[in-house]
C-alpha cells in the first residue's frame, strides 16, 4: 500500500495481504485470487473487482459494497484524493464518489479495453479510449469530454499520466503531450512494442520498456532521449521511479532489478567486448575490465585502460584462465 506497510497480492484462488517487510500474513481473502485490486492513497481501503465491485478495510477487515450487484465490475481505480474510484464494467466506464457508493456519479461512457482506464492526478479528469481508438480525456465529476486525441485502433490505449497532468503515456504508441494542439510527441523510440512505461514523480523524467529488451530514459518536457537503462536481456515489461527519482525499478520475465540513475551526462564511454564489471584505480586514472559475460562465454585476458581516453594502457595481462574478477 501507499503507506509501505502491507503488500496485497493475488495467489491462487486467495487474495492475500501481506505486511511489509517481514513477509508476514495479515489476512487471506478467499476466493478473491483472479480480481483487479487497488489501495487508496492513505492505505485504508482495498479496492477489490471481481464482477462484483467492494472495498475491503484492513484494520476492520470488513466488507463495503460498491453499486448495485447488476453491475460486472472489470477494474477499479482509485482517485489521489481517495474519495473516488473510477470502474470499468467491460466496455464502459464512470466514477463512483464513496460519499454515494451505491451509484454512479454520471452515465457510463464508452471505454475500449476493459480495464483501461485511469484516473488523473489532481482526481478532476479521467483518461479511457473510445470505440473509434481515441484516447479522451474527461471530467471525473459530470463525464463531460474535455479533449480527444486521434490513436489507431491497434495500441494508442491510456497506460500512465505524468504526476502534472500534461503528459499521457499509451501502450506501442508516443506520448500525448497534452499542451500540443493535436498532442502528438515523437517519444520513446523503440524497435519493437512498447510493455512499460513510468514517469518520476519530479516530472523531470520518463522512462519506458519494451519488447526489444531495452529500457530508455527520456527527459521531460522536451522528450530527449537520456541514456539506455542497464544492461537488459529480456522483456521489460513494467517500470517504477523511486520517490526522489534516485532509482528505477525494471521487471524482465520474472527478474526484478533496480539501477541508480544519474543524470548527469555521462563522462566517458568505452565499448568493451563481453566485460561485466570494471575495477578503478584509487587515484580513479585508470581501470581494468573483467567478469563474466553476459553471452555465457567468459574473460580470459584482459590489460589496464586510460579513464579519460579510453585508450588501451600497458601490456595485456593473461593469467590462464578466466578472469572473474580483478582489483587495483
Amino acid at each position: 500500500d501507499p503507506t509501505g506497510a502491507r503488500i496485497a497480492a493475488t495467489s491462487g484462488a486467495d487474495l492475500v495481504v501481506l505486511a511489509y517487510p517481514s513477509g508476514h500474513e495479515i489476512a487471506r481473502l478467499p476466493n478473491l485470487g483472479h480480481s483487479t485490486i487497488d489501495w487508496s492513497p492513505d492505505g485504508r481501503r482495498l479496492a477489490i473487482a471481481r464482477g462484483s465491485a467492494q472495498l475491503w478495510n484492513p484494520d476492520s477487515e470488513q466488507f463495503q459494497d460498491l453499486l448495485s450487484d447488476d453491475e460486472q465490475v472489470s477494474s477499479l481505480r482509485f482517485a489521489q484524493d481517495g474519495r473516488r474510484v473510477l470502474c470499468v464494467c467491460g466496455d464502459r466506464a464512470s466514477v463512483v464518489h464513496l460519499q454515494s457508493p451505491e451509484q454512479f456519479l454520471f452515465p457510463m461512457v464508452p471505454s475500449l479495453g476493459g480495464a483501461c482506464g485511469f484516473l488523473g492526478p489532481d482526481a478532476a479528469t479521467f483518461y479511457t479510449t473510445n470505440f473509434e481508438g481515441s484516447v479522451e480525456v474527461r471530467d471525473s465529476a459530470t463525464g463531460t469530454l474535455l479533449q480527444s486525441f486521434p490513436s489507431p485502433l491497434v495500441g494508442g490505449r491510456p497506460i500512465q499520466t505524468s504526476p502534472d497532468g500534461r503528459f499521457i503515456a499509451r501502450s506501442d504508441r508516443p506520448v500525448i503531450d497534452r499542451e500540443l494542439p493535436q498532442g502528438v510527441t515523437t517519444f520513446p523510440s523503440h524497435q519493437n512494442t512498447l510493455a512499460g512505461a513510468a514517469f518520476s514523480a519530479d516530472n523531470r523524467f520518463f522512462a519506458s520498456g519494451s519488447h526489444d529488451n531495452t529500457a530508455k530514459l527520456w527527459s521531460l518536457p522536451d522528450g530527449n532521449f537520456v541514456t539506455n537503462v542497464g544492461h537488459i536481456r529480456f522483456s521489460v515489461v513494467s517500470l517504477a521511479f523511486s520517490p526522489k527519482s534516485e532509482f528505477l525499478a525494471t521487471s524482465e520475465q520474472g527478474l526484478i532489478r533496480v539501477w541508480r540513475l544519474h543524470p548527469e551526462p555521462v563522462f566517458k564511454t568505452v565499448t568493451l567486448e563481453g566485460a561485466s564489471l570494471a575495477a578503478l584505480s584509487p587515484d580513479g586514472d585508470q581501470f581494468v575490465p573483467s567478469g563474466l559475460t553476459n553471452f555465457g562465454s567468459n574473460i580470459t585476458r584482459t590489460r589496464t585502460y586510460d579513464a579519460s581516453s579510453g585508450e588501451a594502457v600497458g601490456a595485456e595481462i593473461v593469467p590462464g584462465g578466466m578472469i572473474v574478477d580483478a582489483a587495483f
